[in-house]
């Protein structure tokens, strides 16, 4: 009575071929793996579920998110530029080369979008297209849409003379056109050294740190004025006061000769190269007549200013009447030459020298 009519008896059902292709297709049947292939498969089969059309509206509504915001104008696009530490019209020069940076594209993709942004390039293009930047300190993104530029700007820092003319020298030693000189330079006299260059570097690295030592912190450090200029030569003092070290067992960092120290006879040697001690000179201020100060090159500049400026504060008002030069080059030493004494005739008599005077 409740028979199925429908199903096949069990006796003919192999004899059917809709049966026989069922039968061929499970033993061949191979399990997929989900994700994109499933989707795919859903797709060609036109047959989907809930999920499927969900999974469908979501990745359009994340692609077209992407395109936004890469593309499109939107809160990440960059609205504005600080540069950090430039004067006015290196200021302006700089927001305007960044911003034609920012309207460039890198494969399709806008630099104007932090989110893409690559600081290093930024700070690669800067330098290549802006010859009055010394170095970018920092490229900072400010987010959501800024971005700040910290620079150090390539000023004139030094006025060079040699026998054959005045040059101007950068903050990071490279030489400028120009010769009048600017304002806030420090004077440099280069007595047998080769001329500078235009547009090469004239000062090595710790020459260079040297000399914006003496320009930026001597005067601060010491509580003297700032130095008049600075003396460059291939030697400056021979083994004058090297030959007296051994005689000498004082260690502290105020240890000082008193009159002249007796002299080795030695031939100085003239190199070709950079000098490895810098002359200051100091001006006369009160009661402390015009001295230069020899310095290494290469030393702690810190302690070094520091220890002179004790060395001063224990000096008596007729010594400091006297100074002729301080010897700052030994590391936990000092040397004092006053004038009219042997040891100041060591230096050598040059137009770079300061001239004695007497303060009442």
């Amino acid at each position: 009575m409740f028979k199925n009519k429908k199903k096949l008896s069990s006796k003919v059902k192999y004899q059917s071929s809709r049966f026989k292709n069922k039968l061929a297709r499970a033993r061949t049947y191979q399990r997929h793996p989900g994700g994109w292939s499933k989707f795919v498969r859903q797709l060609r089969s036109l047959r989907w579920s809930f999920r499927g059309w969900l999974l469908v509206v979501f990745a359009c509504v994340f692609v077209c998110s992407a395109l936004y915001v890469v593309f499109y104008p939107n809160w990440f696009f960059v609205r504005g530029v600080a540069v950090v530490g430039a004067r006015v019209a290196l200021e302006q020069e700089l927001q305007g080369q960044i911003s034609r940076y920012l309207t460039q594209r890198r494969f399709f993709i806008p630099h104007k979008n932090l989110l893409f942004l690559s600081t290093e390039d930024l700070r690669a293009y800067v330098l290549a297209v802006n010859p009055d930047v010394w170095r970018i300190e920092e490229v900072r993104k400010r987010w959501p849409h800024s971005l700040i530029v910290r620079v150090v700007p390539r000023d004139p820092a030094f006025t060079v003379t040699t026998g054959e003319g005045v040059w101007l020298v950068s903050n990071d030693g490279l030489t400028l056109p120009g010769t009048s000189e600017p304002v806030n330079t420090l004077p440099i006299t280069a007595v047998g050294l080769k001329n500078p260059e235009l547009g090469k570097s004239y000062f090595s690295g710790n020459l260079l740190t040297t000399l914006m030592a003496v320009k930026k912190d001597f005067a601060a450090l010491t509580g003297l004025p700032n130095p008049t200029q600075a003396v460059l030569k291939p030697v400056i003092l021979d083994t004058y006061v090297q030959g007296a070290l051994g005689a000498s067992n004082t260690t502290s960092p105020a240890t000082q000769s008193v009159g002249a120290i007796e002299s080795q006879s030695s031939k100085p040697v003239v190199s070709d190269l950079m000098p490895e001690e810098v002359l200051v000179q100091v001006p006369g201020s009160g009661q402390v007549s015009a001295f230069g100060v020899l310095l290494q090159v290469a030393g702690n500049f810190d302690e070094v200013f520091r220890q002179l400026q004790v060395l001063i504060s224990k000096q008596s008002p007729d010594r400091l009447q006297h100074l002729s030069y301080i010897d700052m080059r030994f590391p936990g030493k000092a040397f004092i030459c006053l004038q009219n004494t042997p040891c100041a005739q060591a230096v050598g008599t040059t137009p770079s020298m300061p001239t004695p005077t007497q303060q009442p």
